[in-house]
């Protein structure tokens, strides 16, 4: 009997109708047409050290030029390929995020908030200024333009042509459209996005004396539940919305037009949590895939969707005390030196980011688990005589000379689960290998799990069950 064993992360408000997890693996769609299987489930990246900062955690990161800047704990540094780093200067330091831009080459400045604060940084002269601004709770750049969003007066200020320096008084916008407060802002395709509680605008640089002012008729009617969500990907912007009705749900613009991307699944998640604001996202490109990932500190959570599929999973660090996954450590991204970097949001670590890899930030191999859909036969009881997992096999390895594969079931709904089941899943070199499984008992309503925990490059195609009906 095959059944849909490889999916996305759906565990419904009900478990008893749908209760599919995928944890730390991702979906792909086969695209030939004849492929042994129809969806497939590939490992999600691991880490591998590049640096370690003294101060932490790791806020915030900039790729420029050759040049990657980043902020950790109240130190803003410069970090460079051969793993070394040098400090830049000192940031105010409230444990949120901070926000980098740049003008480049026509003013070689990088402009960096940290809990209100303004600074700058000369990329020629290395001459770092302090508190340029006491008002800049968020940063961006746009037409030889640096902006500032100051949250607590809902106003936008521009600084002068390429000089981060040089601020206007006068130059100042304030929300008027909508009586809710500025919390966040974007730059996309010369375009600024500046998010509310309840709504968005979209401005656009007019040039008139205060040049940017709201584009006409683009006045967005959700806003933004967690300011440092919002982030550009798969080219446009995606964010963790709400509005007047409600909120914790994940949009998707297409061109002003937001669309739900978060399914009803990944919603009763969310809004189950005791609190969503403090989310933070980065989103990256890698095999085909464009991810956005997106972290709940204080719910100690984190989701990804793949624009590539449309498919939610789940990513984390196993947790051995409490049995579970923990919130995924990294938190900030920048490709530089074409690899991966990522900041990590616990610690001052700096990572390598890389599906050849297969351990976690502390060092631990990941754990991975699918949790697959409901095996129903009309009620009756289904005697599972066997189970096969269709995989990658003999991908033993020096390090792994025998890698393992998992299995467990749960006959309630995932209540409760019986033991893992090992075998193996073959050494290097015997692809020949078959996982399987026998005698598993009967049941009226299954749900399969498969779990590794060994660091070898997982990849699953499909599980196989032999099952005969019993009575009623």
């Amino acid at each position: 009997m095959r059944f849909p064993f490889c999916g996305q992360s759906y565990s419904s408000q009900s478990p008893f109708v749908d209760h599919q997890r995928s944890v730390n693996f991702y979906a792909e769609y086969t695209e030939s047409g004849s492929a042994a299987a129809r969806i497939v489930l590939y490992p999600t990246p691991g880490f591998a050290p590049f640096l370690s900062l003294p101060t932490y955690p790791v806020r915030g990161m900039l790729y420029l030029n050759n040049r990657l800047f980043v902020v950790s704990g109240a130190t803003f540094y410069e970090l460079y390929e051969n793993q070394s780093y040098v400090s830049r200067g000192t940031v105010y330091s409230d444990g949120q995020p901070a926000t980098l831009s740049s003008n480049g080459d026509a003013g070689h400045q990088v402009w960096i908030t940290s809990g209100g604060h303004g600074y700058i940084y000369d990329t020629v002269s290395d001459v770092f200024t302090s508190d340029v601004r006491t008002d800049a709770w968020m940063g961006a750049f746009i037409d030889q333009y640096f902006l500032r969003l100051d949250t607590q007066t809902s106003t936008l200020g521009l600084s002068a042509l390429d000089d981060g320096l040089t601020w206007d008084e006068s130059d100042v916008s304030q929300r008027s459209t909508t009586p809710d407060r500025w919390v966040s802002m974007l730059v996309s395709h010369q375009q600024v996005w500046m998010f509310g509680k309840q709504r968005t605008d979209v401005y656009y640089n007019s040039g008139e004396t205060f040049p940017f002012i709201p584009y006409p008729g683009t006045l967005i009617e959700h806003g933004i539940a967690a300011p440092f969500s919002a982030k550009i990907l798969d080219n446009t912007v995606f964010w963790l919305g709400q509005n007047d009705q409600g909120g914790a749900v994940v949009y998707r613009a297409q061109g002003y037009t937001p669309t739900i991307i978060s399914t009803r699944a990944v919603e009763f998640a969310l809004q189950g949590y005791s609190r969503v604001d403090d989310a933070v996202a980065f989103a990256y490109q890698d095999q085909g895939h464009s991810f956005y990932v997106l972290s709940f500190p204080t719910a100690n959570a984190t989701w990804v969707f793949d624009a590539a599929t449309n498919l939610w999973h789940e990513r984390g660090k196993w947790n051995f005390t409490r049995q579970d996954w923990d919130v995924w450590q990294a938190r900030f991204h920048a490709y530089a030196w074409n690899q991966h970097i990522v900041g990590d949001g616990i610690t001052g670590g700096i990572y390598r980011m890389r599906i050849d890899r297969y351990r976690d930030a502390d060092g631990t191999i990941i754990r991975r688990m699918r949790q697959a859909p409901h095996i129903i036969g009309q009620h009756q009881n289904l005697f599972y005589s066997r189970a096969e997992l269709l995989l990658e096999t003999g991908i033993g390895s020096h390090e792994v000379r025998n890698p393992r594969v998992g299995l467990q079931w749960s006959d309630d709904s995932g209540k409760s689960w019986s033991s893992l089941l090992y075998v193996s899943a073959g050494m290097a070199g015997q692809y020949g290998t078959r996982a399987l499984w026998r005698r598993l008992g009967q049941s009226r309503d299954r749900i399969f799990r498969v779990v590794v925990s060994d660091g070898v490059p997982w990849r699953l195609i499909d599980l196989l069950v032999d099952v005969e009906p019993g009575m009623h």
